[in-house]
């Protein structure tokens, strides 16, 4: 299979972006170097002076669950398969998702809430609810009884990595 472009996975987020305004992408991309910053911190000087975006900046963020949130949608028809590791990793991106918007001017949180809204609600639809059970044996925080969103509890219709 070969790789696909962001626009043709995550065309809703990329449209997204393009309707921001300056501010708020200013506003992003303070956020996004104290990432980048972070990132390269615990790289050799090397490797992190190739790096020009974090891996995490917060339109990657959107755009891993957005992929995450289509690649449910399909059962998985574009992937094939999915590992349980790259899924916990999406949890965790998304979660963090809300801590950024946190940071963030109010005008921000309000330009992406529709779309991290529908794309909440496209993942609820797609998972059902069956309280972190297929999750635990590879999430210690599951197993330590420590509270996490509620996407941790929803498992996909599918489970790809089975």
């Amino acid at each position: 299979m070969s790789k696909r472009s962001w626009s043709e996975v995550t065309p809703d987020t990329e449209e997204a972006w393009q309707y921001l305004s300056p501010g708020i992408l200013d506003e992003i991309r303070l956020i996004d170097e104290e990432v980048l910053a972070a990132q390269r911190a615990n790289l050799s000087p090397d490797v992190a002076a190739t790096i020009s975006e974090p891996t995490y900046s917060l339109l990657n963020r959107f755009r891993y669950w957005e992929e995450l949130v289509r690649d449910i949608e399909s059962d998985w028809a574009e992937r094939g398969s999915y590992l349980v590791d790259e899924y916990v990793n999406n949890l965790d991106s998304r979660d963090s998702i809300d801590q950024v918007l946190a940071r963030l001017p109010v005008t921000a949180a309000d330009a992406l809430g529709p779309l991290l809204r529908e794309l909440d609600q496209r993942f609820q639809q797609g998972t059902t609810y069956d309280g972190g059970i297929e999750l635990q044996p590879w999430v210690a925080r599951l197993r330590q009884g420590v509270r996490l969103s509620d996407r941790w509890y929803r498992k996909p219709r599918v489970i790809p990595w089975h």
